[in-house]
């Protein structure tokens, strides 16, 4: 084909034509050659992809995208020449082996995401992200990123631009764009892996690619897709609603938000960029699964765990507990002491107010102490004088020289000295001791 390139083996076939390998005899190299050998009627519209496909990812670099050498227009059909990536497909591998180890399931998803956000960054939406569009090839350096193989993402037949491509003329790449989405009303994808924002219309955006890269990831932790039906439509519909079958028990609880995160089906609930998607999964730690279940311990254990602790804990603890059963013990020690000498203050007032009310139903009675002589040094006796309403009317108010202590029982027969006198003749008593 234009004197340069053989064609040697047929590799695959796809909706827009058949994809070789062939060797570029300038350059002495493999390459892939994609192109159209459509009947008459569907020629133009595949041309018209197969050019649009090498403009959106002609100027990608990411070493995670098939890259475009170059596009070629001829009488006999339009063709692109890629570069030739040899390996195995994601697809192929789920068919021989169904659910991939875990460790490896993350990492090509994380190693997805990245490629996904360069192709992002440059404005390109593959529209196409499934398993047979991932290439497993023979890792260049295995010593360094400890993986036995590469990813390489395939494919671009159907992508599109979100914004113009740098250093390109708009104009010629509107109406490509327009055939593509308006003019012929299609749903453009894989159903399978189809975003759910995407069947109703929504303009494409990398959050599209991101949902078709969940389901994928959920496609190899499980070994099947999350929506199985008979009818496509019946698929689409599941898309929608959002209903996935549960993936297997033994996935890590923080391994399936992930995976589910992506799968979400309002776009503004999965990662805002595939950046941020493999950041999150790359921290998880895939090497030791165990770590990535929570730590669940019934609280009965917990009870005996924390008995235990304070039974067997060291000496000083040990120490320290008695000190604190001591001042515990002594402070309830103190509140019983007060609150018994709080009762028996209670009682001794009730008593003394009881005491004094029936000495108040006698008419007189008074207490004398004994004379000087007969009272020992030092001593001090109280006197307590009861005055009837009627004496005390007539008589002139006395104030008690000395209180001593609180006033005794009243007594009807104390000793007079001579200074009382005013008491035997039935007046009131002036005596140098008077009580009240």
């Amino acid at each position: 084909m234009v004197d340069r390139y053989l064609l040697e083996d047929r590799l695959g076939r796809g909706g827009m034509g058949c994809v070789w390998r062939a060797r570029d005899l300038v350059l002495g190299r493999q390459v892939a050659i994609k192109l159209t050998d459509r009947a008459d009627a569907a020629r133009g519209s595949a041309e018209r992809r197969l050019r649009r496909e090498a403009m959106v990812i002609g100027s990608l670099t990411e070493r995670r995208l098939a890259r475009v050498y170059d596009y070629f227009e001829t009488d006999q059909g339009s063709f692109i020449v890629m570069e030739l990536v040899q390996g195995e497909s994601l697809s192929a591998r789920i068919k021989r082996e169904g659910r991939l180890p875990l460790a490896e399931a993350v990492w090509i998803v994380a190693e997805c995401a990245e490629a996904l956000h360069a192709a992002h960054r440059a404005g390109v939406v593959h529209r196409d992200v499934k398993p047979s569009n991932i290439m497993l090839t023979e890792s260049k350096d295995a010593a360094s990123n400890g993986a036995a193989h590469d990813i390489k993402i395939v494919d671009f037949g159907i992508a599109t631009r979100t914004r113009p491509a740098p250093n390109r003329d708009l104009c010629a790449q509107e109406p490509v764009d327009l055939e593509t989405e308006t003019m012929t009303g299609n749903i453009v994808g894989t159903i399978a892996y189809l975003a759910p924002e995407r069947v109703s219309g929504a303009p494409d955006s990398p959050a599209a690619d991101l949902y078709s890269l969940g389901v994928l990831f959920y496609q190899l932790l499980s070994g099947r897709l999350p929506f199985e039906a008979s009818e496509p439509i019946a698929v689409l519909c599941a898309h929608a609603d959002g209903r996935a079958t549960p993936l297997p028990a033994d996935i890590p609880p923080l391994v399936a938000e992930q995976c589910f995160r992506l799968m979400a089906r309002d776009p503004a609930d999965r990662p805002p960029s595939g950046a941020a998607a493999a950041a999150e999964l790359r921290a998880l730690d895939v090497e030791n699964p165990e770590r990535l279940w929570p730590q669940r311990h019934p609280a009965a254990e917990r009870g005996k765990a924390l008995i235990s602790v304070l039974r067997t804990g060291p000496t000083r603890q040990r120490a320290g507990q008695q000190r604190v059963d001591r001042r515990a013990k002594a402070l309830v020690a103190a509140v019983s002491f007060a609150a018994m000498a709080t009762a028996g203050g209670t009682a001794w007032l009730v008593a003394g107010f009881g005491t004094q009310a029936a000495a108040s139903t006698t008419q007189q009675t008074t207490s004398h102490p004994a004379s000087p002589s007969s009272s020992s040094s030092g001593s001090v006796h109280a006197v307590s004088v009861v005055i009837s309403p009627s004496q005390s009317a007539g008589g002139k108010a006395t104030t008690p020289a000395a209180h001593a202590g609180p006033a005794g029982p009243a007594q009807s027969t104390a000793p007079k000295s001579g200074g009382d006198k005013g008491a035997d003749n039935g007046g009131p008593s002036h005596g140098k001791h008077k009580g009240h």
